[in-house]
């Protein structure tokens, strides 16, 4: 670009003669068409020339290593990440319903991260995992994985209806 300049410089010459708008009119045109700047468009995402290709889409499959378990023991959910260009980035594991995050931030490793679940209560979780993107692939969340804690549990149950209260309980077993 340096270069071009100086031609251009050397071309224009004496600014003062009348065919100095012209030249400069020329010069600008022949810059735009070596790429040198001064406007036009490009492919590449931007006016300037350069620019970055905006990010891709991505897809979150995940599994657990079983999907069944008592309430002490602790299961491995892994998150697979797929995308057009290789995904970096984190994960980090959900429950659907669930007020807190099961786990910290994983790092993906080779497109995939594996965490343990914490401890959860006898229920019946709906587990997904959600991938935070990078900066050439976009976020994206899995498809909810059922997970059984089996166990005896207790629904407590309250009623009320104006001044009149009543709360019963009910023992369950989740299988």
């Amino acid at each position: 670009m340096a270069l071009a300049m100086l031609a251009i410089a050397l071309w224009l010459g004496n600014r003062k003669s009348r065919t100095y708008r012209t030249r400069l009119a020329m010069s600008s045109l022949l810059l735009m068409a070596i790429g040198c700047g001064g406007g036009g468009s490009s492919d590449s995402g931007g006016s300037t020339g350069g620019g970055t290709s905006p990010p891709v889409n991505s897809t979150v499959t995940m599994t657990l290593a079983d999907s069944k378990t008592t309430p002490n023991a602790r299961v491995n959910a892994t998150a697979t990440v797929t995308s057009s260009k290789t995904p970096t980035g984190q994960v980090q594991f959900l429950a659907q319903d669930y007020l807190a995050v099961l786990t910290a931030l994983a790092p993906l490793t080779n497109g995939s991260a594996t965490s343990q679940l914490p401890n959860l209560g006898t229920g019946i979780y709906q587990v997904y995992a959600e991938y935070t993107g990078d900066s050439f692939t976009k976020a994206s969340r899995s498809a909810t994985v059922p997970l059984t804690v089996t166990g005896d549990g207790f629904i407590s149950i309250n009623a009320t209806n104006g001044p009149v209260s009543h709360a019963t309980g009910l023992e369950a077993q989740v299988q």
